[in-house]
């Protein structure tokens, strides 16, 4: 009986516990792949997210472009260009996995996530090629100036070659004069 001034008396709380998995249950059940996928599934759809991360992605774009720049040159057209189609789809895919909700994000996810590594690995196969490339074509410029500066030069056409793989003078020697 309940009237003014008094208390129900609580509810009684059972007194079992439920048993809790251990972490290698957990583990063998997905827990923590579930615990992922629940919470890529229930994020709202936030395009402001995703708009910060295409500044990032821009920003990190411009770094790449002035230092990978005086490689550009001595690089393949096909690999160049698929390069810059899978960075693309990456940042497409990562934009429109920040503006849909529920389980269609994770296939965006999963495809940006391999367009990443996918032109990462395009990138790093390639890279050594355009290196190399860069290199055999310094010592050509090399050769080329120490053919112009020696008394008697082999090539007369080596001014116009030389300007034209695109070498700069290099070395201490007092016959250069750089403007």
């Amino acid at each position: 009986m309940t009237g003014i001034g008094t208390v129900d008396p609580p509810e009684t709380a059972s007194t079992e516990v439920e048993a809790q998995p251990s972490a290698s249950e957990e583990a063998a059940q997905g827990g923590a792949i579930r615990r992922a996928w629940d919470s890529i599934v229930s994020e709202p759809a936030d395009p402001a997210k995703g708009q910060a991360a295409l500044w990032g992605i821009g920003i990190a774009t411009l770094c790449a472009m002035t230092t990978g720049q005086s490689f550009l040159r001595f690089g393949d057209s096909a690999p160049i260009a698929s390069l810059g189609l899978l960075a693309g789809l990456f940042v497409l895919l990562l934009y429109a996995a920040y503006a849909v909700q529920g389980w269609v994000r994770a296939p965006f996810l999963l495809g940006s996530i391999l367009a990443m590594l996918a032109s990462g690995g395009l990138l790093v196969w390639h890279l050594p090629t355009m290196i190399a490339r860069s290199d055999a074509n310094d010592r050509r410029c090399e050769l080329l100036q120490e053919q112009m500066l020696s008394a008697h030069p082999l090539k007369v056409s080596a001014p116009e070659v030389f300007k034209a793989l695109g070498c700069q003078p290099t070395g201490t020697d007092t016959r250069i004069m750089i403007p």
